[in-house]
């Protein structure tokens, strides 16, 4: 999660036009990549002609001989408004709509990065993905989607809380980026065997480069399956002579059609803090279309052991609750993380307090002697139709960033094949209100959903499916009369709380029909006033 007051630049990572084989490390083929950017600009004053902006891409290949650089036009985009790169997609801003697109057109095999020049504050987030989509994508299912970097959290250090070398057959790979100088940069793994491995690599300025464990010598054999003590499941450091931006992806070992991959952009010390959320704790919960784990891995990163506990407020029943369990309900655990390890909260732990099969939970996670922590979110969800089981990452929100506005740059409601919906999470000191704007694409139309009851102090609403059983949780308000109304549109979101409460948000993606894998970002906190 990224808190702002004023930007002008955001980085983002690992930006894909291919046909073929990725030239790094990436297992498969025909990998793309598109960029979301939403205008977070309110200025609060009572002239919304104030908060309306501009933005311009600038795209620079991997390679580091290469020195042709790709700009785009500036593009015009209103409060609450997004744009979007898709190679997929042809362009239709000079008509009326929101697809935006480089000049000349990235040419097909590009690989590498992106900096989003932008007038405003402005959130982002960047997708990639394998399945067929125009003339780009491949034969794979797998999708993922990851918040894009803003300037004012770049930093010399970035955190891995996890790596994986063909840990349950999967691995992590680190695109670092240099922003805006050339960069000398080193990834330290640590493993849970108490092996230390390193790699260094120069980066041109504003170029990427892929750090891929293998190339350390991180082990990849004999891996087992304990956490603890696996010589192929650790966490990694990354430092550099100048600023840096970065994105982990975690992918299958090998094979192809690669049918999953993860990512999530690497932590910085905006991140840390002695107290974390976790929008969305499960322990099996069932809906609609399938089952689902998820847990919370946490890292110390401060200099003694931390003493932590874990507070989960029940959000939603799935349909295999059992009867006497309720939303709002509360369960705790604690743990003794010693500093520089992980620590993973999670059903298969037995550690989430004793949380009843078939609930969702809101969760914080606190460390009450002080020390740091820096975490992130594995979720595991297995659908009908689908081969193979569905991995979801995310960074856990530090409560150094919360504020009482969050912003996600892109959701849809049964559109097309996919749907999606936001979590959003009090963390403020007091139960609250929570309303969400849904800022239609191609439109000035707004619906406004509003929690009917107040959200409970580290408890959460959410809005998947929300077209179809909204009524139970929201009212309405806006442009929209009846919550059908939100089906079969994209929209660009800003959640807030009635009193001004804190609050942290997580947008998900998925296939109703289980085509494709799920994709998850954090949201985007404008700083307050």
């Amino acid at each position: 999660m990224v808190k702002l007051k004023y930007s002008i630049i955001i980085a983002l990572m690992v930006i894909f036009t291919m046909t073929g084989v990725v030239r790094a490390a990436l297992p498969g083929t025909g990998w793309w990549s598109a960029v979301w950017m939403q205008n977070i600009n309110n200025d609060k004053d009572d002239d919304p002609t104030n908060d309306s902006g501009t933005v311009m891409m600038t795209a620079y290949d991997s390679d580091p001989a290469g020195t042709d650089d790709t700009t785009s036009q500036t593009f015009s985009f209103d409060l609450a408004k997004s744009l979007v790169y898709d190679p997929g997609k042809d362009p239709n801003y000079s008509s009326g709509g929101n697809i935006i697109g480089f000049d000349p057109p990235l040419k097909s095999g590009f690989e590498g990065s992106v900096i989003l020049s932008s007038t405003v504050p402005a959130a982002s987030v960047s997708q990639i993905a394998n399945y067929p989509n125009g003339e780009v994508g491949g034969t794979g299912t797998a999708t993922a989607m990851y918040q894009g970097i803003n300037k004012d959290i770049l930093d010399t250090t970035l955190l891995a809380p996890t790596i994986k070398h063909n840990y349950s057959k999967a691995t992590t790979t680190l695109y670092i980026q240099a922003a805006g100088g050339d960069a000398e940069v080193t990834v330290d793994y640590t493993m849970a065997d108490g092996g230390t491995y390193s790699q260094t690599a120069s980066i041109p300025a504003n170029r990427s480069f892929l750090f891929d464990p293998m190339n350390a010598g991180v082990p990849y054999e004999n891996c087992g399956y304990d956490t603890m003590v696996s010589p192929c499941f650790g966490s990694a450091v990354i430092t550099s002579t100048a600023n840096i931006a970065g994105v982990l992806l975690e992918h299958p070992h090998s094979g192809t059609p690669v049918t999953y991959v993860q990512a999530i952009r690497l932590s910085t010390p905006s991140d840390i803090s002695t107290k974390l959320y976790v929008p969305a704790v499960k322990n099996n919960f069932c809906g609609s279309s399938g089952c689902g784990t998820a847990g919370a891995e946490v890292m110390n990163v401060g200099t003694e052991d931390a003493e932590v506990t874990i507070r989960l407020t029940v959000s939603k029943l799935g349909t295999n609750a059992a009867a006497g369990v309720s939303k709002g309900d509360v369960f705790t655990d604690s743990a003794i993380i010693p500093p520089g390890e992980n620590y993973n909260f999670s059903k298969w732990n037995d550690n989430l307090g004793g949380l009843p099969v078939g609930t969702m939970a809101a969760a914080v996670i606190e460390s009450t002697n002080g020390q740091n922590l820096v975490g992130a979110s594995n979720d595991t969800k297995t659908q009908p139709n689908y081969p193979e089981t569905v991995k979801i990452k995310y960074s856990l929100f530090s409560d150094d960033l919360a504020t009482p506005e969050a912003y996600v740059p892109m959701i849809k409601e049964f559109y097309g094949i996919f749907t999606g919906g936001v979590d959003v999470q009090n963390v403020g000191d007091n139960p609250d209100y929570i309303n969400i704007e849904y800022h239609s694409y191609g439109s000035d139309d707004v619906c406004t959903l509003r929690t009917k009851d107040m959200v409970p102090v580290g408890g959460a609403a959410e809005t998947h499916w929300v077209s179809v059983i909204g009524q139970n949780q929201f009212t309405l308000s806006g442009d929209c009369d009846n919550f059908g109304w939100l089906a079969g549109k994209q929209f660009s979101i800003k959640a807030y709380t009635d009193s001004g409460e804190d609050i942290v948000m997580m947008a998900t993606e998925n296939t109703p029909q289980s085509q494709l894998d799920i994709s998850r970002y954090e949201g985007v906190n404008l700083g307050a006033d």
